[in-house]
């Protein structure tokens, strides 16, 4: 599914990337899964499965006639308590692969009933390489966190049209639940005898569920991630002392210090971009002229990604360096 951005060019809503190495625990990966996705887990038939975040309609409704004597209502939790800030971090290919801080998010109707006591929740993204998905991440998941209304019921054999992830609505008015949409957060079943008779239920965690927070406007809620300078290489191999690319979101400049290296006199050094975008790799050259000492500014295209730097270095008298990769 195609998200729209605030430059125009849509993304897609989540994707995840990155490397997963064999020593890893799966505790440890799945929520940063999941996190990617602004989804959650659920082990459900001997297995873990995800659902992303993203409006699921309820198909099923629960009344007052689907609920056994069993029921515990646990209401929302003291707003003083409730996160009102989502800070967090994602992975920037902008800024060279480097973890970048997202703009925190600040829901300043949850901060007023909190009196303006700050509470602030932390969220690592690194699965995530786009700053516009961080942010809309960010949002379900602070909205997500304050939808703290659940209850524990148990069900009668209805209680099987749904399965842990699913959502349904519920209307049961003596609980104050009208209409209320949940999702099922976990589910066990139980049957056995009980007083010389049959007795099949099932028992399910159910959580508060609000349509609203998967509601994005780019043009309001896009934010411009912080600029951080980050250094992508130096090359001294060729004898071009500390010769040193910056990088600041799209744009990137160069410089050197040593203009004359092995006795020497250069002519030329070329820089040879790598970049990707969704139609695939693409290399642009700069070329950079001794009498410049100032640097070089340069920029890549919205919505490509720094991928790698080449330096080829050429003398007056011919001489030319193959390209070398900056480290």
């Amino acid at each position: 599914e195609l998200t729209p951005r605030k430059n125009g060019i849509p993304e897609r809503r989540y994707t995840i990337n990155g490397v997963i190495t064999a020593d890893q625990e799966h505790r440890s990966i799945l929520p940063d899964l999941a996190n990617a996705m602004a989804g959650v887990t659920a082990f459900v038939s001997g297995g873990w499965s995800f659902v992303a975040g993203a409006y699921r309609a309820p198909e099923v409704c629960y009344t007052a006639d689907d609920v056994l004597e069993e029921f515990d209502y646990i209401y929302r939790a003291p707003e003083k308590d409730l996160p009102n800030v989502c800070k967090g971090s994602f992975k920037s290919p902008q800024h060279n692969w480097q973890t970048v801080s997202f703009p925190e998010l600040v829901d300043e109707d949850a901060l007023a009933r909190a009196n303006g006591e700050r509470q602030e929740m932390d969220l690592t993204l690194p699965f995530t390489n786009s700053a516009t998905m961080a942010q809309r991440i960010r949002k379900i998941a602070l909205k997500r966190a304050q939808q703290e209304e659940q209850a524990v019921l148990t069900l009668k054999p209805r209680g099987l049209l749904v399965q842990t992830t699913d959502t349904a609505r519920f209307d049961i008015p003596r609980h104050g639940v009208k209409r209320k949409i949940f999702e099922i957060r976990g589910m066990s079943t139980r049957y056995g005898i009980e007083d010389k008779r049959l007795r099949f239920d099932t028992s399910a965690t159910i959580v508060e569920y609000k349509p609203e927070i998967f509601e994005w406007d780019a043009e309001v809620e896009e934010e411009e991630v912080p600029r951080a300078s980050v250094t992508i290489g130096k090359v001294d191999a060729l004898g071009v002392s500390e010769l040193t690319v910056s990088a600041v979101n799209n744009d990137f400049s160069a410089a050197w210090k040593n203009p004359s290296p092995f006795g020497k006199v250069i002519e030329e050094i070329k820089l040879r971009i790598t970049t990707e975008d969704e139609e695939g790799e693409e290399r642009m050259e700069l070329v950079m002229l001794p009498g410049n000492r100032e640097g070089y500014s340069f920029s890549i295209a919205e919505g490509s990604s720094y991928q790698g730097l080449e330096v080829q270095v050429c003398y007056e008298d011919g001489a030319r360096s193959s390209f070398v990769g900056a480290v």
